[in-house]
Formats: structure tokens, C-alpha cells, sequence
């Protein structure tokens, strides 16, 4: 029997332990025999007992240190002792999980031959670069490696979250790469921010079985994806939609922003031999309150040419 510890990652503008939090650790207690709580926000009177059977909690308060930090807390409540454990498991609020049960992407990853895994594997100019932290497992030969215990002790304020991506998640991978541990991933090695396209949701979540939906592509929409509503849909059968809707409610004071709505995709690429076709959404500079354009351009051996320009009013 695999025994295995979470560290789960937290925080909330509000103070608030969200409801799609708590439908996300009742899954996790499934997978993983003992689940430690760090949130880096104060918390509410009362939020903390919402916890109570799910997880412990270890740290509650504002230390700025993004996710690495919570989990170096967590770590450190252990005394970065992990010699009774035969995985560990980091995981943040940053999705709307378990879609599909967590139970199917670990009883897949068992037949896995690697030292650390984790949904998402990330490559730049079809290369890996690194696992995507918003859900690590990381394997007994990994957990006792001095070095790997060494990098959380180290971790420290950073100016942003994109210096602790760049430090800490792509560290950490690539840390464990050039010691020659052996990376797993449960979707096919994607470029960055595959999660973030709705394309993920088409094409990786149901057809992988994926857990995960990033809230941030439902909060945020970031790369203009198109009829991300309608990918929504998909998922009704699968996980509460009214957990959804409640926590976007909260955020965006609207269960249906508009971005769900998109029609015109705002970033894509895709090779054809020595062509690449790229499409962009952009603003005019010069005339703010102007429509967006959006720009279709064809590449031939990184020479771009621009085929087709159209308003985009949403």
C-alpha cells in the first residue's frame, strides 16, 4: 500500500476557504493518507473548522511567499523528514478538481517508470523544460534525496510570480532532471500555458481524464480563448457547476463574464511543415476605446506575413 502526504497550498483575497477548496480536499483524502493545510492570508474566524477530518492546519497568515513558500512550511512541520512516506503530493487552489477522480490519474501514473510527475509537462521549441506545479507527486527515491530537501530550505521572497516560476518551478524540475531522475506527465508534453487554451478542455481534459480545470482560465481568460462557456458545459456531468459559478460569482460579481464568450481565438500557432500559422489579438495603441484587431499571419521559416486583419468588438 503506497502511503502517501499532501501539502496543499492556499490563499484567499477574502480570507475565505472557498467551497470548491473543501469539494477538492475531500478528493485528495482518497489519494493521500494525511493532508497538511498552509494559506498564506489570514483566515476568518470560523474558515479554519471547515477543516476539521479533511486536513491539518499547519500555518495560517500572509508570508508572501507564493505556493513554494506554503510548502516549505508544510515541509518544515515535518522537520523535512520524509523517510515514513513513499510519495509526496503538492497541490494548490489554483483548479477546480476533481473533475475526473483523482484515483484514475494515479492508478495511471503507477505504470509510470519515473522518479516525479505531474498532470501538465511544459516544453519550449519542442523541448521539456518543466512539470507545471499546480500538482507535483514526487516518489521515495526523490524524497530522501538531501538535495531536493536542500531547495526548500532555501526558498525565499520573490519580486513576482513570474521570478518564482522562473526559480522555483522550472528550478525544481530541472534540479531533479540534471540528478537524473526520470519525469512522468498524465497529458502529452505541451507548450506553456496549454491548460490556459480551450483546447485543453476539448481535446486533453475529457480524452485523458484529466482532475484538473485552472480556475485562472474561467477567472481570467487570459489568452482569449474562445467559447470557454461552452467548454464549461462539458464538465457539468463531471463536477458541481455550482461551485463554479458560486466562486466566480465572488471573484467577478457575475456567474457568465464576458470572456467566457470569445470568438476569436487570441493567441494560436500551429506547423505546417515550414509554414506557421499565428494569429494575435491587439490593441491600437494609439486609439484605446478603438475595436481590437485581430491579426492573421502566415510565417514561412520565421518571416511573418500578415494575411488577414479583423475588428473585434468583444
Amino acid at each position: 500500500m503506497i502511503k502517501r502526504i499532501a501539502l496543499f497550498a492556499h490563499y484567499d483575497r477574502d480570507g475565505l476557504v472557498d467551497d470548491y477548496v473543501i469539494y477538492y480536499l475531500r478528493g485528495l483524502t482518497r489519494v493521500a493518507d494525511r493532508i497538511l493545510f498552509v494559506s498564506d492570508c489570514e483566515l476568518r474566524a470560523g474558515e479554519a473548522a471547515k477543516l476539521e477530518g479533511l486536513a491539518d492546519l499547519v500555518f495560517a497568515g500572509g508570508h508572501g511567499e507564493y505556493d513554494f513558500g506554503s510548502w516549505k512550511r508544510g515541509l518544515a512541520h515535518l522537520n523535512y523528514d520524509l523517510t515514513g512516506w513513499d510519495e509526496l503530493i503538492l497541490a494548490n487552489d489554483s483548479c477546480y478538481a476533481p473533475v475526473y477522480p483523482f484515483e484514475d490519474a494515479f492508478e495511471k501514473m503507477n505504470k509510470v517508470n519515473c522518479d516525479f510527475w505531474g498532470p501538465t509537462a511544459n516544453q519550449i521549441k519542442g523541448k521539456f523544460d518543466h512539470i507545471s506545479s499546480y500538482f507535483l507527486v514526487f516518489r521515495r527515491p526523490v524524497l530522501i534525496d538531501a538535495d531536493f530537501l536542500s531547495f526548500w530550505k532555501e526558498i525565499e521572497p520573490q519580486p513576482d510570480v513570474t521570478a518564482v516560476i522562473v526559480k522555483y518551478e522550472r528550478g525544481l524540475s530541472r534540479l531533479l532532471v540534471e540528478k537524473g531522475y526520470r519525469y512522468g506527465s498524465l497529458l502529452p508534453i505541451a507548450g506553456i500555458g496549454s491548460f490556459l487554451r480551450t483546447n485543453y478542455v476539448h481535446d486533453y481534459l475529457h480524452s485523458y481524464r484529466s482532475s484538473w480545470l485552472k480556475v485562472r482560465l474561467l477567472r481570467e481568460n487570459p489568452l482569449r480563448a474562445v467559447n470557454v462557456g461552452n467548454a464549461l458545459a462539458k464538465t457539468e456531468t463531471l463536477y458541481p457547476r455550482g461551485l463554479i459559478d458560486a466562486h466566480i460569482i465572488r471573484t467577478l460579481g457575475t456567474a457568465r463574464p464576458a470572456h467566457y464568450d470569445y470568438r476569436f481565438v487570441g493567441s494560436y500557432e500551429r506547423k505546417f511543415g515550414p509554414f506557421k500559422l499565428q494569429s494575435k489579438i491587439k490593441r491600437n495603441k494609439k486609439r484605446p476605446q478603438a475595436p481590437l484587431l485581430w491579426k492573421l499571419y502566415l510565417k514561412l521559416f520565421h518571416v511573418p506575413v500578415l494575411a488577414f486583419v479583423w475588428p473585434v468588438r468583444t
